[in-house]
């Protein structure tokens, strides 16, 4: 685990939503300004907003975006929170928003009300190491809470949360452990008990997938699952982690070989959350890999593509052109790999492209054509084994043995490996002498 801090950073970015010469302007309706508001004092209310703990402790993150009501004179009116992750993000923006001043919206030499959009990011960032120190600090805050009120089920909660920050995951356990023990666990509708049951067993759960526990972290997670279905009433907070509970269960079960089980996790993971999509959908790609199911690679592939439009993507379409042969895709194999071919600048990953293409060709059928791309191939690097292994398999479905072991052995000298060299020993063992 890679241990993690919180930073908040607030970006402003403004769409002219407001009502000329109305004391109340309509909020979705569109006025053009010359100068839309700009914030005066956004040091001062980001560090007053600050990043909750209880969004630091359930790994919450993202975009809270916030409508204002500015007057003439500049000054916070109302707002409307538009997009939040989570009630616990927006309520700390709600809470210091109010303090928020700008320059005034202007139309000529008049000043406007004038509603603006206020996006605020909670992002998640690596620690440095220096931020030991820190978790070792409020860890002994802790214990001296702990110390002075023994029976707080909650102060070992958060304790245990700061362990798992360092990586300490037997010490997480040992407090998850006490704070469910000392747990009255009353499910009433005014107490808080079930939801801080609720959380000590994510976190164990989470503690134990950590550790490499994957029974124990399966049990946890169904436990917090059961928790949340019997609680009276259902805290913001709790509905938002949801999603992260079928990710972590969902890795508990691909790694106790539960392929339809993490499977299932996965996809409701993404139905319940498709900010996190991205992340999930590389799940499932090393989910559908370890069991070679290639036209869920494929399907995969063809989300992360959508996730990823830069430089990597040119990898992926190659990935994804490779398991298409695998699937039986032959055609549309050609095409990511064409888009490869032509337009990566990665020459190891456009020869890996073309000798690709060379092998749908001939298991298409298509000698000609699939000889053609070996010869692109070798024309960029006459060296390249991957070139020799394939053109040889093409020369020995055409019957030309002798041609077919000349390149195999080409193919040893230059440097082949991995499967493909596993691969060729068997072909030369039915052919070469």
């Amino acid at each position: 685990m890679r241990i993690k801090t919180l930073f908040l950073t607030l970006l402003i970015c403004f769409a002219a939503q407001s009502m000329l010469g109305q004391e109340e302007p309509d909020i979705n309706q569109f006025v053009a300004v010359d100068f839309p508001p700009e914030p005066i004092n956004m040091n001062e209310i980001k560090t007053a907003i600050g990043y909750p703990q209880a969004a630091i402790d359930s790994n919450i993150f993202g975009v809270v975006v916030v409508r204002v009501l500015v007057d003439e004179k500049g000054a916070y009116v109302k707002h409307k929170i538009i997009k939040s992750p989570s009630s616990v993000l927006s309520d700390a923006v709600s809470a210091k928003l109010s303090a928020l001043s700008f320059t005034p919206a202007m139309v000529g030499s008049k000043a406007i009300k004038f509603w603006v959009n206020v996006p605020f990011h909670f992002r998640l960032t690596e620690r440095s190491k220096t931020d030991q120190t820190y978790i070792e600090e409020v860890v002994a805050a802790y214990s001296k809470k702990i110390e002075e009120k023994p029976e707080d089920y909650t102060l070992y909660l958060q304790r245990g949360v700061q362990y798992s920050n360092a990586e300490n995951f037997d010490k997480a356990i040992e407090d998850f452990d006490k704070s469910i023990s000392l747990n009255p666990k009353k499910n009433k509708k005014k107490s808080r008990d079930y939801f801080y049951l609720f959380f000590a067993q994510l976190h164990r759960g989470k503690a134990y997938n950590y550790k490499g526990e994957w029974e124990l972290a399966k049990a946890n997670f169904n436990a917090a699952f059961q928790t949340f279905d019997e609680i009276k009433v259902v805290d913001s907070l709790m509905e938002q982690v949801l999603p992260n509970i079928y990710i972590e269960r969902g890795l508990a079960y691909a790694r106790l070989d539960m392929y339809s089980e993490a499977l299932g996790d996965y996809k409701t993971a993404i139905a319940k959350d498709n900010e996190n999509a991205c992340l999930v959908h590389g799940f499932i790609y090393d989910l559908a890999i370890s069991k070679k199911d290639y036209p869920l690679i494929v399907s995969s592939l063809d989300e992360l593509i959508a996730c990823e439009p830069g430089n990597l993507a040119y990898t992926l379409h190659y990935n994804r052109g490779y398991y298409k042969i695998r699937a039986g895709q032959y055609e549309s194999a050609l095409k990511d790999l064409d888009t490869v071919a032509r337009q990566s600048n990665n020459i190891y990953l456009k020869l890996g492209a073309i000798n690709q293409r060379a092998e749908a060709f001939r298991l298409m059928g298509k000698t000609t054509e699939a000889l053609a791309e070996t010869q692109k191939a070798m024309e960029i690097n006459l060296l390249h084994p991957s070139a020799y292994f394939f053109r040889g398999k093409i020369q020995k479905d055409l019957g030309k043995h002798e041609d077919a072991c000349a390149d195999f052995e080409k193919a040893i000298a230059y440097g082949l490996e991995g499967d493909d060299l596993v691969e060729l020993e068997a072909l030369k063992g039915e052919i070469c002498k």
